[in-house]
C-alpha cells in the first residue's frame, strides 16, 4: 500500500487542481489498483495496520502485487531498455537528421 497525507491547505489545491483516478504510479499505468492507496485521513494507524496484515496473511495478494510490479518494470524499461537510453537514442535520431 501507498501512504500520502499533505498539508490540508496543499490538498485542497491539489484535488481541485489535479484530477487522477489514482496517486500511485503503478495504479496510474496499469489503470487499476494494485496497491490500496491511504490518503489523507485515511492514513491512520487501524488502516496501516489492516492493510499491512492483508499483504502477510493473504499470499495470493501478495503474489498478485508482485506479479503487478513486474508488470511495470516491463512496461517502464520498454523490454531490456531504460527509458533514458530510449530518449537519448531519439534525440540523437533527431540531431543526425538535421545535421544532414
Amino acid at each position: 500500500f501507498t501512504v500520502y497525507k499533505l498539508n490540508a491547505l496543499s490538498y485542497y489545491f491539489l484535488k481541485r487542481l489535479v484530477y487522477s483516478k489514482y496517486i500511485t504510479l503503478i495504479n496510474i499505468i496499469l489503470n487499476k489498483r494494485i496497491v490500496i492507496e491511504l490518503i489523507q485521513k485515511d492514513f491512520n494507524v487501524p488502516n496501516i495496520k489492516k492493510n499491512i496484515q492483508l499483504l502477510l496473511n493473504n499470499k495470493d495478494k501478495y503474489k498478485s502485487q508482485l506479479k503487478n510490479f513486474r508488470k511495470l518494470k516491463s512496461i517502464l524499461t520498454n523490454g531490456d531498455h531504460m527509458p533514458s537510453s530510449l530518449a537519448a537514442d531519439y534525440i540523437e535520431n533527431i540531431i543526425s537528421k538535421n545535421k544532414n
